[in-house]
């Protein structure tokens, strides 16, 4: 096979898409640009950003069409340009440089001897937050996280509103699901799971549009509002299991007794 039949290297459809809305909701006035025109919005334009990464207006425009993947001079550029934060400049390079490593099997029963191994609530989810396996503990969490069901589809649920700052809640699901995402090859600017989930939540689609972008935290807390109205609070804590397969990652969630 001859260079020429290689050809250039996939372009990931969401790069440029996520540019996009980026740059049409970035604080012009923050980068010391002055205001735009009215009749055209208060968006940057593909010159302007251009301008500021030092490359030439095509070589952008082909970036946000999805044409051309950026090298390592343009992407900084890019960085420099929308001024983007380490989360943002995290999705850019994973857009960019995706895994290629083939998938892994998981071996559930290791995984549930894992979780079993905990007396505080555990399960294990997979990079669709889909869930694995879980423990005895997790019934009285929820009953509704079991082996087979989504983290996101319970979320974004009627049963997911009983969560406290559900809105917030929902908001960082979705930027780091976004981020998350980004390091495996996609073929569209979805997956199964969000076209699911913007299927059936306005709020989902809503979200789902915007540029947001987020690491997920080592831990935080969570009050739930129980069907009898009191509160409990759960410390939640990550660990990712690389070893076992990408993606994968265990939670416990620890009771707190007393004030949030």
């Amino acid at each position: 096979m001859t260079l020429s039949e290689v050809g250039p290297p996939a372009v990931d459809p969401r790069l440029g898409h996520w540019l996009r809305r980026l740059r049409r909701t970035t604080d012009r006035t923050g980068l010391g640009l002055p205001p735009g025109p009215r009749s055209r919005g208060d968006w940057l334009t593909q010159v302007e950003v251009a301008r500021l990464a030092g490359c030439t207006p095509r070589a952008y425009q082909l970036v946000e069409q999805g044409v051309r993947v950026p090298g390592p001079r343009l992407a900084e550029g890019i960085v420099r340009a929308l001024r983007l934060d380490p989360q943002q400049q995290a999705y850019l390079n994973s857009l960019i440089n995706p895994v290629t490593d083939p998938p892994t099997r998981v071996d559930r029963a290791v995984l549930q001897r894992l979780v079993d191994a905990s007396v505080a609530p555990a399960m294990v989810f997979d990079r669709y937050w889909t869930v694995v396996v879980v423990n005895a503990a997790m019934a009285p969490v929820s009953p509704y996280v079991v082996p087979g069901s989504n983290l996101g589809a319970w979320l974004f649920s009627r049963v997911g509103r009983s969560i406290v700052g559900w809105e917030r809640e929902t908001e960082e699901f979705v930027a780091r699901y976004r981020l998350a995402q980004a390091a495996y090859p996609a073929s569209g600017l979805t997956d199964p799971v969000m076209e699911r989930l913007c299927r059936v939540s306005e709020r989902a689609r809503l979200l789902w549009a915007g540029a947001g972008v987020a690491a997920d935290p080592v831990g935080k807390r969570w009050q739930v509002r129980m069907p009898s109205g009191q509160l409990r609070t759960y410390e939640v804590t990550v660990a990712q299991l690389a070893s076992y397969a990408p993606g994968l990652r265990l939670a416990f969630c620890l009771p707190v007794s007393g004030p949030a």
